[in-house]
């Protein structure tokens, strides 16, 4: 009886393990596109619109499974190196940053811009960028919306808005702000700015480590009533009077009643854009990876710049063609009356290539705040 119970074992086992290797890796017939990506920037109405898009298309069911759980740059990182995530939205400076290297080290892939017909109305300086595309010109995703990390002010606190980055050096506002503690780099960025400084120079340790900045950024940190991480919020920003924050905030802050608006300093500001890029793992899955072609191009349609971009993140839209679709305030706001001021008066934040660099910047934000309790 033992030999034939064997061979039944053996035959079933053998079943057992080649289902396991015909099963493709990503469960549910690989119709599932995982993203992982900043709060906010899929509404859940948005899913469901492009879920109908692309089942009435392709008459196909795809189900988009959306992570917010973003703490920190690293976590895109990892999502992508286990292979967890098919998309991810970094910064622009993070891409090509030293310690992620993504396309370098083929962890995402190439998007076909035929796939994704929107991209041409996208701000000039952003098509086929540098801090997206390689060495052959192939681009490696698509930017979605840009901002800075602005200064921003509570209305009850002001007749008129700020006109400047030394507002944080007025002592009546001592103990009345709140700004970044992991971007320690962007506080740096806004005390040169203070300073007089522009261009490259913003960036430069010589020029950073001058004794004028210096003693700035350690006033500026002292006099800070907390620090925020991440992501600003409405519970960071209540109270204050000034912040620096990326104006996601200003919605429940509203709730709240108070009002807060992004000031425009005269010395420009420094910024950021944020980008969708697809896993290398999307190579096996053909049809998914045209499913994350089209939703680059959802997202830079003019109704998802306007409705989730413009008036629920309240951030700046890479859609240029959206003028007539907002009110003079938003034009204004989002500087559409003037299309220079993105090359004129926004500073991208520089991409570290090497530890040496961003290291110096921590050694003068550390410097500054070693005393801090708080």
């Amino acid at each position: 009886m033992k030999k034939p119970l064997l061979c039944i074992y053996k035959i079933i086992t053998a079943i057992f393990f080649i289902s396991i290797i015909v099963t493709p890796s990503i469960s549910e017939g690989a119709d599932i596109l995982k993203m992982l990506i900043w709060e906010g920037y899929f509404p859940h109405k948005q899913v469901e619109k492009f879920e109908a898009l692309i089942k009435k298309k392709y008459g196909k069911e795809v189900r988009l499974e959306i992570s917010h759980n973003v703490s920190d740059i690293q976590n895109f990182y990892d999502g992508i190196r286990s292979k967890s995530y098919h998309i991810i939205s970094p910064a622009h400076n993070i891409i090509k940053d030293f310690r992620f290297g993504y396309i370098k080290k083929k962890l995402i892939i190439p998007v076909d811009l035929k796939n994704i017909p929107n991209y041409k109305n996208i701000i000039t300086s952003l098509q086929n960028a540098d801090y997206i595309t390689d060495d052959h010109g192939q681009v490696y995703g698509v930017p979605m919306a840009h901002g800075p990390y602005g200064l921003a002010y509570n209305t009850k606190f002001f007749d008129s808005p700020p006109t400047s980055w030394n507002v944080f050096w007025n002592p009546k506002f001592k103990s009345k702000y709140t700004i970044s503690s992991d971007y320690y780099e962007t506080n740096l960025f806004i005390v040169a700015l203070s300073a007089g400084l522009r261009g490259d120079d913003l960036y430069r340790y010589e020029k950073l480590r001058e004794k004028e900045i210096s003693s700035k950024l350690k006033v500026l940190a002292h006099n800070a009533h907390s620090f925020w991480k991440g992501v600003d919020t409405a519970d960071d920003l209540y109270g204050m009077a000034l912040a620096t924050t990326w104006g996601f905030s200003f919605g429940d802050l509203k709730k709240r009643g108070e009002i807060w608006k992004m000031a425009d300093p005269i010395e420009g500001t420094t910024g950021w854009v944020d980008n969708f890029i697809m896993s290398a793992e999307l190579r096996k899955y053909p049809f998914l990876k045209k499913v994350a072609e089209e939703w680059m191009n959802f997202i830079l349609s003019p109704d998802f710049q306007v409705e989730v971009v413009v008036r629920q993140l309240f951030s700046d839209p890479v859609n240029i063609t959206i003028k007539d679709r907002l009110t003079d305030e938003e034009v204004k706001h989002h500087h559409l009356n003037d299309l220079s001021y993105f090359h004129k008066k926004r500073w991208l934040w520089p991409i570290f290539k090497t530890k040496r660099e961003r290291n110096g910047l921590k050694f003068l934000w550390d410097e500054a705040t070693g005393t801090i309790k708080h």
